[in-house]
């Protein structure tokens, strides 16, 4: 983050010589190489002024690795006063409340039957940008849709957990009383392979949470 003294597009200078694709190629090729995309930035279009031609050469850029650990950073670019440069501020967590959760992947996600789809989704979005910000959309994207999956059908473990062994203890009461029932066998098999599915998923969670 800084002043590169290079603009990046067209419209990144006013009442001065026009900006032609020659004067940007050499910084979006450096940004390319670098593996990086320029952050998200609030406030004023332009960086630098000496009171004619006003220009953005001041920025700040990232990897992907960066806007996945902090999906909500952001620059301000803050008011110059003295200076003929606009001063730049890095936001990491200011709305990042205690209510953020980083993401986590569970591998049972990966068996859920809508799993596939969802990657297809997310991959097949459609972004604007440079290559490494197109990328990083379709990551957040497709971190969306996984967490939808969870969210709606792994959500509340524990109480599915309870839920199951109260269904199972009723069950094999009734088994105490018709012990030839082959309904009731059934459903006390299903209702163990549930119980056995969900106590798993648990203990994957508890093993993944522990490792972070």
């Amino acid at each position: 983050m800084g002043d590169f003294n290079a603009v990046l597009t067209e419209q990144d200078r006013i009442n001065g010589t026009p900006i032609y694709e020659n004067d940007t190629v050499d910084f979006k090729e450096f940004i390319q190489d670098c593996n990086m995309a320029e952050l998200r930035s609030v406030g004023a279009q332009f960086t630098w002024s000496n009171n004619t031609v006003s220009s953005r050469i001041d920025r700040g850029v990232g990897n992907a690795e960066w806007m996945l650990a902090y999906p909500l950073l952001h620059i301000v670019i803050m008011a110059p006063y003295f200076s003929d440069h606009a001063p730049l501020a890095i936001v990491l967590t200011e709305q990042q409340s205690k209510r953020y959760r980083p993401f986590r992947f569970f591998n049972f996600i990966a068996e859920h039957a809508k799993f596939q789809q969802s990657v297809e989704k997310g991959w097949k979005s459609i972004n604007k940008g440079d290559h490494m910000e197109n990328i990083w959309g379709k990551l957040k994207k497709f971190k969306q849709e996984i967490k939808k999956i969870n969210t709606t059908q792994y959500s509340g473990i524990g109480d599915k957990i309870k839920s199951c062994r109260q269904q199972l203890m009723e069950v094999q009461e009734d088994l105490r009383i018709q012990r030839n029932s082959n309904e009731l066998k059934q459903v006390e098999k299903m209702i163990r392979e549930k119980l056995e599915k969900w106590v798993l998923i648990e203990e994957s969670v508890i093993k993944k949470k522990s490792k972070n």
